[in-house]
């Protein structure tokens, strides 16, 4: 099982980098060799769609491998509560991607991603993100085989690196698209890091937990700053 799930998580990633990189090194033509970078032209419909469908699947590989999971310890007390925090960092990462980038694809933005070589670099965010989903799904691997143990420090790094990972790459794609940085997201990055000299106090589980709480604080924050926002500047009629 445990190779399946490898082999499930090195797909996600090849799928992940094949349109990154090969916009990076061009597509290979009949005659006409590879197609040079400034020649690639894409719509940014295009784009937003292949992103999103390229962070749905690292997520679902999160979900799967939560499922997987359980099913092989036969649901077992800290199997069940490790992968029920896991759904529910899962949910927290789709909040997270969808709140900002459905108004970051839409128009009149959806220029800022026509030509190929910003586009590109927004695919590269997506590495990131994805990064952080798949470093999330290993931590998970980790934590069912001892959710109430001691939390070495690899452990830690890996289980708070993996939601900084994401949240740093949302940023980057954010400051890319609008110029502008999410402060909210940044000052949960550092969050994540400053406590993290206090997680080996506390077991896997409950560094996994404590990461999925920081998390919702951020939706949280995020979803009070936008209702501020919006009550300060009413739309008309």
């Amino acid at each position: 099982m445990a190779c399946s799930r490898t082999r499930t998580s090195g797909w996600d990633s090849g799928r992940s980098r094949s349109p990154s990189t090969s916009a990076r090194f061009g597509w290979p033509t009949p005659k006409l060799g590879r197609t040079e970078l400034n020649s690639q032209i894409f719509t940014g419909t295009h784009l937003s769609e292949r992103h999103r469908q390229i962070f749905i699947v690292a997520l679902g590989e999160l979900v799967l491998a939560a499922g997987t999971e359980m099913n092989t310890r036969n649901f077992a007390g800290g199997a069940i509560a490790a992968c029920g925090v896991a759904f529910g960092t899962s949910v927290l990462l789709f909040l997270l991607y969808f709140q900002p980038a459905r108004h970051l694809f839409a128009p009149p933005r959806g220029g800022v991603v026509e030509r190929v070589k910003p586009g590109t670099s927004t695919s590269y965010c997506h590495l990131v993100m994805v990064g952080g989903v798949l470093l999330l799904s290993t931590g998970l691997s980790l934590v069912v085989d001892d959710p109430y143990g001691d939390s070495p420090l690899s452990w830690i790094l890996i289980l708070l690196g993996g939601p900084a990972l994401f949240l740093l790459g949302t940023c980057l794609f954010h400051h890319l698209v609008t110029a502008r940085i999410l402060g909210c997201r940044v000052t949960t990055i550092v969050v994540l890091a400053a406590i993290g000299p206090a997680m080996p106090l506390l077991p896997p589980l409950g560094v996994m937990a404590v990461a999925g709480v920081v998390l919702l604080g951020a939706l949280l924050a995020e979803f009070a700053i936008g209702r501020i926002r919006a009550a300060a500047n009413p739309g008309p009629g």
